[in-house]
């Protein structure tokens, strides 16, 4: 059996496995975005730190959506749809030390999205927006080597209540709340093969300047992204996905969101659903490495339905 020894821009793509990017409006509140981009942790080794020392990453990734009801159909009124176009841009920096916790390998980073919001939608028209999102901080990312091949990993991104929001704007960039993501990841490599997934469960607080009068509680939500992937010589080539899942009804002054509300054609509860596949692509520079994925979803719920192009570049310093 072969042990797999990264090299330092490669490796500085797992970086990216514990960040957690602004995805477009998802079911959750009305007017917000989803605290985890699902998908961003696609084509890299999740559970497994990069050697010791500091690391830069930038994730670009262009988002073109259609929102679907509860049944999982086209939302379709007399006066159209929703349409979501977006682009992300996140810088991060890593810190990978050479320390061990409880056995694991201890790193940090933080991260600042910022984002280009368009919505097209018959409630409100057509809006467009471009802020900052929430700041994303991970204090704890732990990285235990089990077996020769085998790493399981485990982290905590938090998420500030400090992005761009307003009470009375038509779209937001970030999220009124504060967000806490759990995640455990678990990553096979040998030799240049590569399989990987990452689950995050995201929990948000409840904003209570929803509107005048009204709190909303998003649920939690579960978003599990894979990767299965093979290099050849600094070729990588594979498929990469996402499964997410809201586990807990939305709630509106504490009651469960009621269904097609705000004319959405949402289910009782909000819940979004989805799952999605795509191709993946990347190329190792020696000390840059890159990666170009896309991926379609093939379902959704609730929620917005469509593409997400991304390019992603690491390097250490």
């Amino acid at each position: 059996m072969i042990v797999t020894r990264l090299p330092p821009a490669l490796a500085g793509l797992a970086m990216l496995a514990v960040a957690s990017l602004p995805g477009t409006a998802r079911a959750l509140e009305p007017g917000t975005v989803d605290p985890h981009l699902p998908g961003v942790t696609e084509g890299i080794p999740v559970a497994a730190l990069p050697p010791p020392g500091v690391y830069f990453s930038n994730d670009l990734a262009y988002i073109d959506a259609s929102f679907q009801d509860g049944s999982a159909k086209p939302l379709a009124t007399p006066a159209g749809g929703i349409n979501v176009v977006a682009w992300v841009n996140v810088p991060l920096l890593l810190w990978s030390s050479p320390w061990h916790i409880l056995g694991a390998q201890y790193g940090a980073f933080i991260a600042q999205p910022l984002v280009n919001l368009q919505v097209h939608s018959f409630i409100s028209g057509n809006n467009f927006r471009t802020g900052f999102y929430n700041t994303i901080i991970n204090p704890a990312l732990l990285s235990w080597r089990v077996a020769p091949n085998l790493f399981i990993g485990a982290n905590m991104p938090i998420y500030f209540r400090d992005g761009s929001w307003s009470e009375n704007a038509a779209i937001n960039i970030a999220n009124h709340t504060w967000t806490v993501g759990p995640s455990a990841a678990v990553s096979y490599l040998d030799g240049n093969f590569m399989a990987t997934a990452n689950l995050e469960f995201d929990v948000q607080t409840e904003n209570k300047d929803f509107a005048p009068g009204l709190r909303y509680h998003s649920g939690d939500i579960m978003t599990v992204d894979y990767t299965v992937q093979q290099s050849f010589g600094r070729w990588t080539a594979g498929i990469v996905g996402f499964w997410i899942y809201q586990v807990e009804d939305d709630k509106l002054n504490g009651s469960t969101t009621p269904a097609n509300f705000a004319g959405l054609g949402n289910s009782a509860g909000n819940r979004f659903e989805a799952f999605s596949i795509g191709p993946l692509v990347g190329y190792n520079f020696g000390p840059v490495a890159i990666n170009f994925r896309y991926t379609r979803d093939v379902y959704a719920k609730n929620g917005p339905q469509g593409d997400i192009f991304w390019f992603r570049f690491a390097l250490p310093f």
